[in-house]
């Protein structure tokens, strides 16, 4: 049997959480048939804590779920400073990990912790739902640091009515895969957009191996507030007073997993750590050959505007036995999702209020994906007097534009051609039922995104009445958008 008819091998840490009884058939499906108790699985086997002294990725077996720790997908390789690189420059072996820094509790002592001395300061992106918005109106989001003052934007793009969405200007990203996924994209070159477009001239299909993961994590900077012990407490104990631990920072680790961010003031130079909280999970695998979607997210965030569908947790708890007595007790299974439509045609939705922000309403995450694509090259082609005929920003009918690269790119200007993540947007009145001349909406307006949802039209990837393909589907991965053109002469 290949590997791909076997949907259910999963490493060995969940095997024992996923299989049934010997009295019972196995099930060789899990992912299909028992989603929900699928996307606990991973949860619980990705955020063991890692043994960081064996290679990336390894559960440490002295240690048990919810002990202080760097989690097993904090050990993975982070998608923006491991393996898209400025130039393309070949990213370093999987064994290999970045350089060493201070831990929290020796930059900050205000902080110092158990769990603030073993963990080191991480470096966030953009929230996705600015920088994705950026990408789409033709701006370029700064992503060498997690610098507030370039996430005001996302603030222009919620909708006219009211919606769970989050203050950009608290939130970062990080974006990780793991070995068989970094792997995959190293030695097919497809960390650079040269490499990609290979892919696509050659008429070839990318295509992950079975044990290939990603995940899209997002924090939540805690506030001045959050961490005074005078103003922030909570009795979880349950016995009637507030203890020590029940208060400001420590009442937050026992309730969120924290993660120590950095904040650079570009303006001074000057840089600040602070401890953020992990607000919501993406999770995809390749059990199964459009991949295996699922989300995750704390209990306390903004009630979503779909709802949570967690068939797997005891009714009215939120969460399974597995994770009773940790701080992973506090986070939810919003959903999963196995394929584009229900048995009757409908769209499958999936989304975040901390990832997707303003259009969970129409996020598809397996529609979404399918639309991570490579095109021709076209920022190259130069009308009379030498002035690019595309541009950055340039939007391609139906659905493509001329990608702006990040500004780490430096001096070569241009990204590729790639299909974009929403599939609509449109430019509105603040307040369409008044006139434009008046005051509330003089001068002003909100741009909106519909997501894509449902099976995604053939019309995207293959011209019409031929065989060969205009944009190459990147296998559901669109962290390869992040590549780099290559410029050898730059790299080490």
């Amino acid at each position: 049997m290949s590997q791909r008819g076997v949907f259910g091998l999963v490493p060995m840490l969940i095997c024992c959480f996923l299989t049934v009884s010997e009295s019972a058939a196995q099930d060789l499906h899990p992912a299909v048939n028992n989603p929900d108790k699928f996307a606990w699985g991973l949860f619980v086997a990705i955020n063991h804590p890692a043994d960081l002294t064996a290679e990336r990725g390894t559960p440490d077996k002295n240690k048990k779920l919810g002990d202080v720790g760097t989690t097993v997908w904090e050990t993975w390789k982070l998608a923006r400073t491991e393996v898209f690189l400025p130039n393309a420059c070949k990213p370093a072996e999987w064994k290999i990990t970045p350089p060493a820094t201070p831990n929290v509790a020796a930059l900050a002592p205000r902080f110092a912790s158990t769990r603030a001395s073993a963990q080191q300061p991480k470096i966030f992106d953009p929230p996705k739902f600015s920088e994705d918005a950026a990408q789409t109106v033709g701006a370029s989001v700064e992503r060498s640091s997690f610098e507030p003052a370039n996430l005001a934007r996302a603030r222009a793009f919620s909708p006219t009515r009211l919606t769970a969405i989050v203050d950009a200007e608290e939130l970062g990203n990080e974006t990780r895969m793991n070995k068989e996924a970094f792997e995959f994209i190293l030695n097919r070159n497809l960390y650079s957009i040269e490499g990609q477009e290979d892919f696509l001239n050659k008429n070839l299909a990318i295509d992950f191996p079975v044990d290939a993961k990603e995940i899209k994590a997002a924090w939540r900077m805690f506030t001045d507030v959050e961490l005074d012990p005078a103003k922030t407490f909570r009795d979880i104990n349950n016995n009637g007073t507030i203890e020590d631990d029940e208060r400001g920072l420590r009442l937050l680790e026992r309730t969120y997993h924290i993660g120590y961010g950095v904040l650079k003031n570009d303006a001074t130079g000057a840089s600040d750590v602070r401890p953020f909280g992990l607000v919501g999970l993406h999770v995809i695998t390749k059990d199964i050959p459009n991949w295996f979607w699922t989300t995750f997210e704390h209990v306390d965030n903004p009630q979503a505007n779909i709802g949570n569908l967690d068939r797997y947790s005891p009714p009215g708890q939120g969460y399974p036995p597995e994770v009773e007595g940790t701080v992973w007790r506090f986070y939810r299974l919003r959903g999963t999702q196995v394929d584009f439509v229900t048995s009757v045609g409908r769209p499958t939705i999936l989304g975040n209020t901390q990832i997707e922000g303003s259009f969970q309403e129409s996020s598809s995450c397996i529609t979404c994906h399918a639309r991570a694509s490579i095109g021709r090259r076209l920022d190259n082609i130069n009308a009379e007097g030498g002035k690019p005929l595309y541009p950055p920003g340039t939007h391609i009918p139906p659905s493509a534009q001329v990608a702006r690269p990040p500004a780490a790119a430096g001096n070569y200007p241009f990204g590729g051609t790639r299909l974009t993540v929403f599939e609509d947007l449109r430019v509105v009145r603040p307040f369409p039922a008044l006139p434009s001349t008046d005051p509330l909406n003089d001068g002003r307006s909100v741009t909106i995104f519909r997501g894509a949802v449902g099976a995604p039209s053939p019309s995207l990837f293959v011209a019409g009445g031929t065989a060969r393909s205009q944009f190459a589907q990147l296998d559901f991965v669109w962290s390869l958008r992040r590549a780099f053109r290559s410029d050898p002469t730059k790299c080490p």
